[in-house]
């Protein structure tokens, strides 16, 4: 197959050649390929799903209602309007004429589904063309199926395109701040990694500095304008394991302590979902925030797990489903 050939001058040199990897990929991407030489990695597909690709999440969701054969409303809704807001409306896909409605997106998705579940990652077809960032740019049903069965893919990095398919995107296309928090829903579901950061209203730095702070890894981002009982609630949620909270015998004495602290003169509560690449950022970030401000514990609370993250934000931003 032309696979084979391809796997066997991949593993005689180090590089394949400009003319060789432009095969491997749809021509809108030629442009942004400047190197002479390309090599194909073979990664997890699920290592693909990025906050820059949060529609791969969608995807995956409405996918697995799909292939399981119970509807679901709330699914199919879910990725209709995402494609809505993809396509502008018109339910076309650059490079692929075999698309012009929301079912011939449907009928394409499962077929794809039922093909990787039969033959795998059909290399023949190509790789999957990502930015230098990782983010992908092409094959994004293809990746979705990987990803829900569990396939590795191969993928070849483009020099000078990337993409970024976050929230922001969707947000800018017109959706909803409902539909938002359901895109996010599903990206928790897959996205063990992400955490949830409380910055209570001790903290009084500005919003506009956070995506610094936090190193770049916000996924989400959510301000609630909560009084004294209020962040006592979420104090209690936040804390309850910790020795000092108390218990019902001292009226939870610690949390009442801690709130007073952590709301402070009053203010807003933001609510940070991010995706650290380990605990240590997770902690890095947390004492940045702190030193940022005026160097005490009660400006910022991370979560230690997903649990934990999903629990925290689903109190606060109103989450479709938990888990």
């Amino acid at each position: 197959s032309y696979w084979v050939e391809r796997n066997k001058l991949i593993k005689s040199c180090e590089l394949i050649p400009l003319s060789e990897a432009k095969l491997l990929v749809d021509s809108r991407f030629h442009v942004g390929m400047l190197g002479h030489g390309y090599s194909i990695k073979i990664v997890d597909a699920g290592d693909l799903l990025k906050s820059a690709r949060v529609d791969l999440a969608v995807k995956c969701n409405y996918l697995a209602t799909l292939v399981s054969e119970k509807e679901s409303a709330y699914s199919e809704a879910l990725y209709r309007s995402h494609l809505k807001y993809f396509t502008h409306g018109s339910f076309e896909e650059p490079g692929d004429t075999n698309k012009s409605s929301f079912k011939d997106y449907v009928d394409g998705f499962l077929a794809i589904y039922k093909s990787l579940e039969k033959d795998g990652f059909d290399s023949d077809l190509g790789a999957i063309p990502i930015s230098k960032s990782g983010v992908i740019l092409d094959g994004a049903h293809r990746v979705s199926a990987s990803i829900l069965l569990g396939l590795k893919v191969p993928v070849i990095e483009i020099d000078d395109i990337s993409a970024d398919y976050d929230l922001d995107f969707f947000r800018r296309r017109g959706a909803t701040e409902m539909e938002l928090l359901n895109y996010l829903d599903c990206y928790l579901k897959l996205k063990p990694e992400v955490r949830t950061a409380v910055l209570w209203p001790h903290y009084n730095g500005a919003s506009a500095n956070l995506p610094e702070l936090f190193q770049n890894t916000i996924v989400y981002m959510h301000t609630l304008k909560l009084d004294f009982q209020g962040v006592n609630n979420l104090c209690a949620l936040s804390y309850r394991n910790e020795p000092w909270a108390g218990d019902i015998s001292c009226a939870w004495s610690g949390i009442g302590k801690k709130s007073k602290e952590c709301f402070g003169h009053g203010g807003n509560t933001r609510i940070v979902l991010f995706e650290p690449e380990s605990m240590k950022q997770n902690l890095e970030i947390k004492q940045t925030i702190r030193d940022s401000a005026d160097g005490t514990k009660h400006t910022i609370h991370t979560t230690d797990d997903h649990v934990q993250a999903v629990e925290v934000a689903a109190a606060c931003l109103s989450l479709q489903s938990t888990f």
